[in-house]
């Protein structure tokens, strides 16, 4: 699993953090894990990227969702000053022009829609229970992807992924740390 943070120092001066990565199974045990020290001057900013290896992982998929998750912690002198989790589902795609879409292994057709949030009323503050239902609708209808030009804000992914089951290729979770 490859992982990418941003960490940024809004503190007055220079700081020593350490980043605390680890993947919790669905079963929640933590299967991988790492940490890595560095050091920002004050108002400064980097990503971080490692890789972690997760053996023989139940593979996330629109007919079985299963889902990791990825904990992130910030540590400065020992203290843990940032910590968020985010749900993952571990799988693989590739494109290709003879076979099209080869999805955990094995071709695989999708049938797919063009989302626009119809809620004209509400905008972007739509709660969480009318996304759901607009998901469900879509499920209902045959779909299995979705796309849209407009980003899809965290309680739509989190919809898709866990309620539904939608794949979103080439979504990465990026962490964001201050």
């Amino acid at each position: 699993v490859h992982i990418r943070a941003h960490i940024k120092n809004e503190y007055p001066k220079m700081k020593n953090y350490s980043a605390i990565i680890a993947i919790i199974a669905p079963d929640g045990k933590k299967i991988a894990g790492t940490g890595l020290n560095s050091r920002l001057n004050a108002g400064c900013c980097e990503y971080i990227e490692t890789e972690l290896r997760v053996c023989k992982p139940s593979l996330w998929s629109p007919e079985s969702p299963s889902l990791y998750t990825l904990e992130a912690s910030l540590l400065i002198n020992d203290e843990r000053v940032y910590f968020d989790n985010t749900e993952i589902g571990i799988r693989n795609y590739v494109f290709t022009v003879n076979d099209g879409v080869i999805f955990n292994g094995k071709p695989r057709r999708f049938n797919g829609a063009n989302y626009h949030q119809t809620w004209p009323y509400i905008g972007n503050a739509v709660p969480t229970s009318l996304l759901e239902r607009d998901i469900i609708k879509l499920k209902k209808a045959g779909f299995d992807n979705i796309r849209s030009h407009y980003p899809f804000g965290t309680d739509f992914i989190r919809c898709l992924c866990d309620a539904s089951a939608f794949p979103l290729p080439g979504l990465r979770a990026e962490l964001s740390a201050v």
